[in-house]
């Protein structure tokens, strides 16, 4: 149906949301993999309360969990700025494909 209306910016367009799409699942699976990394360096917890757990930590393990926590930030302020503009696009996208059917 697209194809019939031979607008190709417009079918282009419509493509390159299923890229962004594709690109923002692949940094969701790349922000799992750095927080579980993060989660990991984490010290046994030495107490709990109801869902609540806690502990304490040294210095040295704090100061160890600072790379990786900076490393999960980066990854979310990208996310949200990739997923961000791509909103943006896809606003665009489907109001010229409204305009186009």
């Amino acid at each position: 149906m697209l194809l019939d209306q031979k607008d190709n910016d417009v079918l282009n367009s419509v493509a390159s949301m299923d890229e962004a799409h594709n690109s923002v699942i692949e940094m969701v699976a790349l922000y799992k993999e750095e927080r579980v990394k993060l989660t990991d360096l984490f010290p046994p917890p030495s107490g709990a309360q109801d869902q609540l757990l806690f502990g304490f930590y040294t210095k040295q393990q704090w100061l160890a969990l600072q790379p990786q926590m900076i490393n999960v930030n980066s990854v979310i302020e990208q996310l949200r700025e990739h997923v961000a503009n791509a909103a943006k696009e896809a606003d665009d996208v489907l109001g010229r494909l409204q305009k186009l059917l």
